[in-house]
């Protein structure tokens, strides 16, 4: 009799223990798929804020508008490589094509804020017809 309740009682701590791993690694990969939410979100914020300041300078001329442009852009690259090296360190595959395409739309955009910025500084008309587009 005590053989089989030891017995019992190891099988049930070893299933317990199997499932516990299960119920691990399901969560760190949740929790991988939100620092992957979380960076998505910190990009598209990162890109407004980009947005409004570069517009804002284009149409006042006022210098305030891109006191952060240059910090905010290097964090916007900061996020987008953080993102593709959180997707390697996890190895989550299926986000490789968007990630990749993430990657060169960001770097599209940081292009055409710089030019949206550089003719602000030069010439304000076609800045301001860049940014309605």
């Amino acid at each position: 009799m005590f053989f089989a309740s030891a017995f019992l009682l190891s099988a049930s701590v070893f299933f317990f223990a199997r499932r516990n791993k299960w119920l691990d690694e399901e969560f760190a990969h949740q929790v991988s798929l939100h620092r992957i939410s979380d960076k998505l979100a910190a990009i598209n914020l990162q890109v407004k804020n980009a947005e409004s300041g570069v517009r804002g300078y284009a149409a006042t001329g006022n210098s305030e508008f891109i006191t952060g442009f240059e910090k905010n852009l290097k964090d916007l690259q900061e996020t987008t490589s953080m993102l593709i090296t959180e997707k390697e360190k996890q190895g989550i595959e299926h986000f490789s094509q968007l990630l990749f395409t993430l990657d060169s739309q960001v770097k599209k955009r940081i292009e055409l804020l710089q030019l949206t910025k550089t003719l602000a500084e030069t010439n304000q008309p076609e800045a301001i017809q860049l940014i309605r587009t």
